[in-house]
């Protein structure tokens, strides 16, 4: 019996998160595994709000063989202490953890906490069930495990290049009341990957800036049968840019959802809009809102986190999304390395600009260097980053979440800041400030009315 954790984030025994995202990596583990006749459960710890006191109960229940835990970095901390209790509890039980903080990190976290058997690399699915079908360690791709007191890493990462060939996710497995009590919404995929190399994103690692794509047909059957499952109509794309699809397979998806009469929201690059020859058709085929990375109004920033991005052409895209009656949302950061107050208030000032043309959410965040980015790894290199990574470098902030209206208070989820930032003369309780300050602008009456004369 296998039981796939979706672990909780936890911070000083407070939950960080009220809105949950189902994840879909092991939602398509569960689902691998359940097409390869192997028994799995799965306890959704974040989604039902569980304790580990209550992690535990329900695992007494099952007494499984191998749990699987999914491991944020932004909760570390309480992946090690929940592997530390189940471990202690069941001492025969394999406990294997996977994530986008395992890929970044290697065997940190088998160094941090020995009742950690096994962590995975990489694309989980095939990994996890040859663990489960007796394959030699030293033969799984992306395995890292403990052989004569040493910790072993399999460096070599083995990508999956046929994403039609892969089981739809196992959302019946996960409590879909609670997902669905909101906004009867389901997530999915078109591809995995991302071709470009920003510093503070894990992906240029994970995927080493290389994208695979789901056939539209494959995508429009994982549709039809959440349609059928479940009646739902709305479909969410979580892939790092949409717009990397082939044209001609988006094309296939959009006669589709637009004889089907769904709509769909997906997050991508902007500047892709500039060529792509659908983007006229994207209202007409259900699209309702795109959200877009922006980062920064700073050229020199752009320049340095790798983006590529040319933001001249942010503001016509926005206002030609908003007169297909499209929502836009865009996300900017703040506390890069060097960073100066100018070029951020250069950030918000744009920012504005993007709400002038129509822009209708903005999310302003802290720059994390999170452990393994390119961002992290050329920080370190300076010594300039001051790092204990037996914790989990992330302080919630509950400070303005109940201070302003509704609509704003739905960004609570983003009230985070870095407990060391990597910007040297600007702290990151100044940051904060100064993020509270963008929204109240972005937010403001007076910036409303500016953007509806």
């Amino acid at each position: 019996m296998v039981v796939l954790i979706n672990s909780p984030v936890f911070t000083k025994n407070d939950r960080a998160f009220n809105d949950p995202k189902m994840p879909l990596g092991l939602a398509y583990i569960a689902s691998f595994l359940k097409s390869h006749n192997i028994d799995v459960e799965v306890l959704d710890a974040e989604a039902e709000e569980m304790s580990i006191t209550q992690i535990l109960l329900r695992l007494q229940g099952i007494n499984p063989d191998y749990i699987g835990i999914n491991c944020l970095s932004i909760n570390t901390t309480s992946v090690i202490n929940l592997s530390k209790k189940i471990k202690a509890l069941f001492p025969e039980t394999l406990v294997i953890v996977g994530g986008v903080h395992i890929t970044l990190s290697g065997s940190l976290i088998l160094r941090q906490c020995p009742e950690i058997d096994l962590a995975i690399m990489g694309e989980g699915e095939y990994p996890f069930y040859q663990i489960v079908s007796g394959t030699n360690y030293e033969d799984i791709p992306g395995l890292i495990y403990r052989s004569g007191g040493n910790i072993i890493e399999n460096n070599i990462v083995v990508r999956i290049n046929n994403l039609d060939e892969l089981p739809f996710p196992a959302l019946d497995l996960f409590p879909t009341d609670i997902y669905f009590k909101n906004r009867k919404t389901i997530n999915l995929l078109a591809s995995r990957g991302c071709p470009y190399s920003c510093i503070f994103c894990a992906s240029p690692k994970l995927w080493k800036q290389r994208v695979i794509f789901r056939s539209a047909k494959n995508v429009i059957d994982e549709i039809i049968s959440h349609m059928k499952r479940f009646s739902i109509t709305d479909y969410h794309f979580l892939d790092d840019d949409f717009f990397s699809w082939p044209e001609q397979e988006m094309g296939i998806f959009f006669d589709f959802a637009k004889q089907k009469k769904i709509t769909w929201r997906a997050i991508g690059r902007i500047d892709k809009l500039k060529k792509l020859k659908l983007f006229k058709h994207l209202a007409e085929s259900g699209c309702y809102k795109l959200t877009f990375g922006i980062e920064s109004g700073s050229k020199r920033i752009q320049s340095y986190l790798g983006k590529r991005l040319d933001i001249s052409i942010a503001p016509e895209i926005i206002e030609n999304c908003s007169k297909q009656d499209i929502q836009t949302k865009a996300f900017f950061m703040y506390g890069f390395p060097d960073e100066t107050h100018e070029e951020m208030k250069q950030t918000l000032n744009f920012a504005l600009l993007l709400r002038s043309k129509g822009l209708s959410d903005a999310i302003f965040l802290p720059v994390m260097p999170y452990y393994g980015t390119a961002l992290y790894n050329r920080i370190h290199k300076l010594d300039d980053l001051s790092y204990d990574s037996e914790v989990d470098n992330v302080h919630f902030c509950y400070d303005w979440q109940n201070s302003y209206s509704e609509r704003f208070n739905n960004l609570r989820k983003y009230s985070y800041i870095p407990i060391i930032g990597p910007n040297k003369t600007i702290s990151s309780n100044e940051i904060r400030e100064f993020i509270k300050v963008s929204y109240n602008y972005f937010y403001s009456d007076i910036c409303i009315n500016l953007m509806n004369r």
